[in-house]
Parts: C-alpha cells; sequence; structure tokens
C-alpha cells in the first residue's frame, strides 16, 4: 500500500515535469512572433507606451476626482480608493486601445 502511494507520487512529479517542460517552449514561442511591442520615441530613446498609457490614467483619474470634490459626489462615494484605482485602469486601458490597438 505505502510503495503503491509512492508510486502514484513519483508519476505526478514526472508528468509536472514534463508539463513544464512542454510549457516553457510554447510560451517563449509567442514571444518572438510579430513586432515590437509599442514604445514611443522620446527625446531619443524608446519609452514604453505601457508607461504612458499608466501615467494618463492616473491623472485622468486624479482630474475626475478633482471633478468629484467640486460637484460633493466624493464625500457620499463609498471604497473612494477602490473607484478611484479601477477609473484609473479603466482609463489606462482605454487609452492603450485608442492609442495603439492593443
Amino acid at each position: 500500500m505505502e510503495n503503491d502511494k509512492e508510486g502514484q507520487v513519483r508519476g505526478l512529479v514526472q508528468l509536472h515535469k514534463a508539463g513544464f517542460a512542454l510549457l516553457g517552449p510554447v510560451l517563449l514561442a509567442s514571444c518572438g512572433m510579430g513586432e515590437r511591442g509599442p514604445v514611443i520615441p522620446f527625446f531619443g530613446a524608446y519609452f514604453p507606451s505601457w508607461i504612458a498609457c499608466s501615467l494618463i490614467g492616473i491623472i485622468s483619474a486624479v482630474i475626475i476626482r478633482l471633478i468629484f470634490i467640486k460637484a460633493g459626489i466624493d464625500a457620499v462615494m463609498p471604497l473612494r480608493v477602490i473607484v478611484y484605482l479601477f477609473m484609473a485602469i479603466a482609463i489606462g486601458l482605454a487609452s492603450s486601445i485608442l492609442l495603439f490597438g492593443r
């Protein structure tokens, strides 16, 4: 009985090792396909587009928060931090889709 369980465990470990050995090349194959990631030339250096989209999202969320404070919506909004966090994420993703098509 003990020997049978050890054999099952050993078989599962070997199966996992084989799965990871096959999974690595499959995941890495997509790295070489297509073109490079979207970058923005900025004063002679290449700036990753995801940083620009993150900054757009954060700055837009801050501006919207200031508008909400003036309108009085901020005071009655539940879970403000989560709302503004997801607002920044949504605006950043939308700007990525609109500006770079990704």
